[in-house]
C-alpha cells in the first residue's frame, strides 16, 4: 500500500484529504453507508454511474480523490464496523455488504478520470481490505 497514506494516518480528516468539504464531494460522487443489511453488515451503496467527473476536478483533485479512498476505508468504514459492534453485541466479522447500483453507466459516461477512480479504489479494497466484503450486489447493469 501506499507508504504515503501510512505517513499521514491514512488521512483521518476527510476535508484534509480532499481538499474540500466531504458532503460537496459526496454530492457528485455517490457512494454511502446507508444503515445496515438483514445479516447485521454494515450497507454500502456506491453509484458509479452518477459521478460527475467534471464538477469533482472543478473542486479536487484525482490525487486527493485518492487520498479520500485511504479515509473512507480506514476511517469511514472503520467506524461503521466499530458502530455496528456496539449496536449488535454479535456482530463479530468486519464486513459490509455493497450494492454497487451501475444506472447510468455507460461507455459516455465511463471517461479515464472515472475509469482511473474505479480502478484506484478497486486496488485499495482488494489488496489491503478483501476480508471485509461479505456480499457485493450489482444492480441495474447495462443491458
Amino acid at each position: 500500500f501506499s507508504s504515503n497514506a501510512a505517513d499521514a494516518d491514512f488521512y483521518p480528516d476527510p476535508e484534509t484529504a480532499l481538499g474540500v468539504e466531504e458532503a460537496l464531494f459526496k454530492t457528485l460522487y455517490p457512494q454511502v453507508f446507508a444503515g445496515h443489511a438483514k445479516n447485521s453488515c454494515p450497507l454500502f451503496v456506491s453509484q458509479p454511474g452518477k459521478i460527475q467527473m467534471t464538477g469533482l476536478e472543478c473542486i479536487t483533485t484525482i490525487a486527493n480523490m485518492h487520498k479520500y479512498q485511504w479515509h473512507a476505508m480506514i476511517h469511514g468504514a472503520g467506524s461503521e464496523y466499530r458502530a455496528r459492534q456496539r449496536a449488535d453485541a454479535d456482530f463479530r466479522r468486519f464486513q459490509s455488504v455493497a450494492i454497487l447500483d451501475l444506472d447510468g453507466l455507460g461507455l459516455g459516461t465511463v471517461t479515464g478520470s472515472v475509469m482511473d477512480m474505479i480502478k484506484h479504489q478497486s486496488y485499495v479494497d482488494s489488496l489491503c481490505f478483501p476480508e471485509t466484503m461479505n456480499r457485493l450486489v450489482v444492480i441495474n447493469a447495462p443491458g
